[in-house]
């Protein structure tokens, strides 16, 4: 969803963070941290959400596999 329009309100963030959480429930994944950009632009290679969570899975083995 773009942020210049009013569907980027919080409730959507919200929304879109249980649908997430939703799928990774249903994967049998454990949600750990959740990164949020709200405000940001996706076109943006650097966010404040995102740059952290890059970080992280650079230095971390994933605990999964499909």
């Amino acid at each position: 969803m773009s942020c210049s329009t009013a569907a980027q309100s919080e409730t959507a963030i919200e929304h879109q963070t249980k649908l997430c959480q939703a799928y990774a429930e249903a994967k049998g994944w454990s949600v750990t941290r959740c990164s949020v950009d709200d405000g940001c632009s996706g076109l943006s290679a650097s966010r404040p959400g995102l740059d952290p969570m890059l970080a992280v899975a650079k230095r971390t083995s994933p605990p999964f596999r499909e």
